[in-house]
């Protein structure tokens, strides 16, 4: 299991960076439409993620302790 580099910001560096670049692309642009697609990726990920912790924490017993000190998919907020 790796927690170093950009694992020790967030659990999902991966999905974290398509949504924050959706939700830069949706500022940029200052489009709703492009707000709304961003949520909707958001929320993917955030259920995608969740069935994916599941099977870490069934594999790696020490995955709890790393999900409580390690933010899920946004650095130091969520």
């Amino acid at each position: 299991m790796v927690e170093s580099g950009a694992y020790s910001i967030v659990r999902h560096p991966i999905y974290s960076g398509l949504i924050m670049g959706a939700f830069g692309r949706a500022l940029v642009w200052g489009a709703l439409l492009t707000l709304f697609y961003a949520v909707i990726l958001f929320i993917f990920f955030d259920i995608k993620s969740r069935r994916e912790e599941k099977w870490l924490a069934d594999k790696f017993p020490e995955y709890s302790d790393y999900q409580g000190r390690v933010c899920k998919l946004i650095p130091f907020v969520y």
